[in-house]
């Protein structure tokens, strides 16, 4: 059934529970302006439903342009709401709104009784290239875990070999300082070959991968600057810098081969730091790339085709520092 008062774009059910009552949470498009919204039902036996209205999100933010929610999801994360939901039709906003869909989340507190959700903080929720309509889940008590889709477009280089998109590892959620964070979920051990333990770089190092599933951690905190290459023998790269005297994360991908419908939306995606960063975990697996700086403060997703000739990782200082970096080969994900 459509409402009268939207559109038929109505979809993404999410349904919560608080105390006894069961709350359904659906994207929406309002009939009167075209614009995205949240609209909740309620149940007290996930059998039958009535619509309660439509939840108010009391803050003036960019993300009110877009003509369609997609994707609401709502959870407790130490001790505090997040409401996460996938904007649509939203223009660039200097770093953020980059891709041609993107995700936000709030921090705040829901209030059932008169719908309304009081922001405190909110952001995109990665930066990256690649990360759309993520969900969450507990997989054990107070520990939300979140797994998105990585893509929104159906033309891909892998496409000729039966695919396109692809899942995100899934990432443990906590508030630090009224940010949200995503930590990579730990991998289990027997799935890792540890092969370089508190490596010393100075200025540069250059390591002939064995594979493209891989674990990287790095520790700088004694450095300034930081790149991180992975390229092949025909000067493709992907390249991620820190520079932490411009403030500046930056994630490149304009010099590796890709889908030339996304490049209309560039090459190079980049957010301001607010304190300095001080390391970095990269987590490859063959087709995904994802960083997570600073334990998750901030986050990179991007989709990875890579040649079929030799790869290699490089690390790159501007001037000489010791760091520890430990790179670890995953097996059987």
């Amino acid at each position: 059934m459509i409402l009268p008062w939207y559109t038929g774009h109505v979809r993404d059910p999410k349904i919560i529970k608080d105390g006894d009552v069961y709350y359904m949470l659906l994207g929406a498009q309002r009939e009167a302006d075209l614009k995205g919204s949240i609209i909740v039902y309620s149940s007290d036996n996930l059998l039958e439903w009535a619509l309660k209205g439509e939840l108010s999100i009391d803050i003036d933010a960019d993300f009110n342009e877009a003509y369609m929610f997609e994707c609401p999801d709502l959870l407790e994360v130490d001790g505090q709401d997040v409401l996460i939901f996938s904007p649509q039709g939203i223009s660039p906003k200097q770093e953020r709104f980059q891709n041609r869909y993107n995700v936000v989340y709030c921090i705040g507190r829901i209030d059932w009784a008169s719908l309304t959700f009081t922001v405190t903080h909110w952001d995109e929720l990665d930066r990256g290239f690649d990360f759309y309509a993520p969900q969450t889940m507990n997989n054990n008590p107070n520990e939300p875990t979140l797994i998105a889709w990585a893509g929104t477009d159906g033309d891909l280089p892998s496409e000729q070999y039966g695919w396109v998109n692809c899942l995100t590892a899934p990432r443990k959620l906590s508030i630090k300082e009224n940010k949200l964070y995503q930590e990579l979920e730990p991998i289990n051990e027997t799935k890792l070959n540890s092969v370089l333990v508190n490596l010393n770089i100075k200025t540069e190092r250059i390591i002939k991968l064995e594979s493209l599933s891989f674990l990287l951690d790095i520790d700088f905190s004694q450095a300034e600057n930081i790149a991180v290459v992975i390229f092949d023998d025909f000067n493709n790269e992907f390249l991620f810098t820190v520079d932490n005297e411009s403030k500046q994360l930056t994630l490149d991908r304009s010099n590796y081969d890709h889908n030339e419908k996304e490049y209309e939306f560039g090459s190079i995606r980049s957010c301001s730091l607010t304190e300095k960063s001080k390391n970095l975990t990269l987590f490859c697996d063959q087709s995904i790339i994802e960083i997570f700086s600073d334990q998750g403060r901030n986050v990179f997703t991007s989709l990875f085709f890579p040649s079929k000739g030799n790869q290699y990782l490089k690390i790159t200082f501007d001037e000489p520092a010791e760091i520890k970096a430990t790179l670890q080969y995953v097996n059987g994900i």
